[in-house]
């Protein structure tokens, strides 16, 4: 799979890792997580992304948007909100 490709096949509403993922999915194909995942996949991007994780992330959910998964979108806003939080809890904490 090319990189910045979605995992979603748009045409056919169907997961394209299924074969290889783990992850439990909704009936539209994508993944279900915990709180506590999405805490940790939030903290993942942070360390992956840096100050630019919120902005990946919200770019993420806009391909989520675009192919019309809603749980996807959702999923990747919570995390889009959590990435801006702990940069922010960041920067306060350098403050002092």
């Amino acid at each position: 799979m090319q990189r910045n490709q979605s995992p979603y096949a748009p045409e056919s509403d169907s997961c394209l890792l299924r074969e290889s993922c783990h992850s439990p999915c909704s009936l539209g194909g994508e993944a279900m997580m915990e709180d506590s995942q999405i805490n940790t996949a939030a903290k993942n991007f942070v360390e992956r992304f840096g100050q630019d994780a919120p902005r990946q992330a919200k770019r993420r959910a806009q391909e989520m948007q675009i192919f019309r998964k809603a749980d996807g979108y959702a999923l990747w806003m919570q995390i889009y909100e959590i990435t801006k939080s702990l940069l922010g809890e960041s920067a306060e904490t350098a403050k002092h």
